[in-house]
């Protein structure tokens, strides 16, 4: 199960603290010598490395992984695109399939996945709870920005998504400066575990 939980965080490391926590969400009941002994026996075989976290020195330097932070480039391609899209009300088919099918996401999930990534940084969350939790939120700052909006002249499709884009870009960047946080904060606890086999 330990290899499990680590080959799923490849290519990237995992930290002891995230493990123990990974497990206790899996409700598996370990001792932690228990666990430093197991690790250090799959470090003697080979199959986990234990090193020192190598986070960026700074969150300029963090966001320019595009590998490790393509939820924030997603998010902000999705909200861009959308407003565009919204903005110059294209007739076209295929523009209007696409601004309907962004128009759900942006309604409908990703404010919400990103305002849950502000509050939940580490993602100690099931992927159920993070599904539900991210439509529920998405509907009600979508509901919010439109019962706001409605309250002066601004009721109109081209301003209730630039601020519905502004908001998920706002909260895009604040998630990751979030996990930016919490990463180096575990790094600094302890070292970090990486993968160096797919099986045992």
């Amino acid at each position: 199960m330990i290899l499990e939980i680590i080959e799923n965080h490849r290519p990237y490391s995992l930290s002891l603290e995230r493990l123990k926590g990974e497990l206790q969400s899996l409700q598996v009941d370990f001792v932690e010598e228990e666990l430093m002994r197991l690790i250090q026996h799959l470090q003697t075989e080979g199959v986990v490395i234990l090193s020192k976290s190598t986070l960026p020195d700074s969150f300029l330097n963090y966001i320019g992984n595009y590998s490790r932070n393509w939820p924030l480039y997603a998010g902000l391609l999705v909200s861009l695109t959308e407003t565009l899209l919204v903005i110059y009300e294209s007739s076209f088919f295929l523009a209007v399939a696409l601004r309907l099918l962004l128009g759900v996401g942006l309604l409908g999930f990703i404010p919400g996945y990103f305002t849950v990534r502000v509050v939940f940084p580490e993602g100690r969350l099931s992927t159920l709870e993070w599904l539900i939790l991210s439509i529920f939120l998405s509907v009600l700052i979508s509901a919010g920005t439109g019962i706001v909006l409605g309250l002066g002249p601004f009721f109109q499709a081209a301003i209730d998504v630039l601020a519905l884009s502004l908001y998920t870009e706002l909260m895009a960047v604040a998630a990751t400066y979030r996990l930016y946080a919490a990463e180096r904060r575990l790094a600094n606890q302890s070292p970090a575990l990486e993968g160096t086999t797919t099986s045992i």
